[in-house]
C-alpha cells in the first residue's frame, strides 16, 4: 500500500476512484478465525499470551445464532498509470 501511495505522489499512477464497502464473514469457531486470519501467511501477527487471550474473549462476543459474524470493511483504489 505504502508502494502504491509512493507511485501516485510521484505521478506514475493517477489515482481514479475510491471504493468502500463491506463483506460479511461467518466463521464457525475461533479455530476457523486462527488459522484464516491470525495465521494468515501474508501477514505476521506476532500476538503475546495476554493479546491472544483478548482476541479469542473479544472474538467469543460477536456470538451469533449464525455462528460469529462480522462486517469487514474494504476499500478498493482504481489506478491508472501515468
Amino acid at each position: 500500500f505504502d508502494a502504491l501511495g509512493r507511485a501516485v505522489e510521484a505521478g506514475v499512477l493517477t489515482l481514479v476512484e475510491e471504493r468502500f464497502f463491506r463483506n460479511r464473514l461467518r466463521l464457525d469457531s475461533f479455530a476457523q478465525f486462527e488459522k484464516g486470519i491470525i495465521q494468515a501467511t501474508h501477514t505476521v501477527h506476532d500476538l503475546s499470551p495476554q493479546v491472544y487471550d483478548k482476541v479469542r474473549e473479544t472474538f467469543e462476543l460477536n456470538r451469533a445464532e449464525a455462528g460469529y459474524v462480522f462486517d469487514i470493511p474494504n476499500r478498493i483504489d482504481l489506478l491508472r498509470k501515468g
